[in-house]
């Protein structure tokens, strides 16, 4: 009944119960010290609360207010971003571009040359590896061996370093 009580507390201060608990309460109060003390610190903090919050300044503007102040000020931060400026900038930084590329044409076309050469001997180079390879059938599997070997070899070392303890 007591535990009952004290959930009934608060709604009681706060003027939450219907006639019958309201009854019940200020029945059981008058018998409870404990309740009675719990009512008063209740009625303490209630007031404390409310003289708290009487001494905040709640500004005049509505919250839908400020949403569409906000709104605006977006729209007329994107409105400023396609302004001419942003297209004079524009077309100076592709002219800047275009003008670097043009210049430069002649050495990034060396670039590409040497770029693509560089490719083809490597592919000549590997395609041949291949064709050494497939020739000599000992020596593929010779390597496909000696590959599979390093590779459990490998591991096996893996494994023996991370089962070590450090000493620190």
């Amino acid at each position: 009944m007591h535990e009952y009580m004290g959930e009934l507390l608060s709604p009681y201060i706060d003027d939450e119960l219907n006639g019958e608990e309201r009854r019940l309460v200020e029945d059981h109060i008058k018998t409870c010290k404990q309740c009675q003390e719990e009512v008063e610190e209740l009625r303490f903090l209630k007031a404390q609360m409310q003289s708290f919050y009487q001494g905040i300044d709640i500004p005049d503007i509505s919250f839908e207010e400020a949403v569409i102040r906000k709104i605006q000020t977006i729209e007329q931060e994107q409105q400023e971003v396609f302004s001419w400026k942003f297209w004079a900038a524009l077309a100076v930084g592709m002219c800047v571009i275009i003008s670097v590329l043009l210049t430069l044409s002649p050495f990034l076309y060396a670039c590409i040359r040497v770029l693509y050469t560089l490719f083809n001997v490597g592919a000549r180079i590997a395609h041949a590896v291949m064709i050494i390879a497939l020739d000599m059938p000992y020596l593929t599997g010779a390597l496909i061996i000696t590959t599979l070997i390093l590779i459990i070899i490998s591991g096996w070392s893996v494994s023996r370093l991370l089962g070590t303890k450090t000493t620190g």
